[in-house]
């Protein structure tokens, strides 16, 4: 799970489509318009808070996560 809020995306988004949404020119824009449930405390899956976490750490975590997951072809 990728925790970022809205005006964050806003404040990234190199497309321009959150500037669209606000202008009510994307509908059922996730987020604005379309409901998103977080997962609850339950959830024990990855999270990365890409608010609170730079780009490294998310990054660090996600690669912990994935990197023991991979098989790769050569054994």
């Amino acid at each position: 799970y990728v925790h970022a809020s809205f005006e964050s995306c806003a404040q990234r988004d190199p497309k321009g489509l959150y500037k669209k949404a606000t202008e009510g020119k994307v509908a059922h824009f996730t987020g604005r318009d379309s409901v998103f449930e977080e997962p609850d405390e339950s959830f024990d899956g990855l999270r990365l808070d890409t608010e609170h976490e730079s780009k490294e750490q998310s990054l660090e975590k996600l690669l912990a996560a994935v990197a023991p997951r991979i098989i790769l072809p050569f054994d």
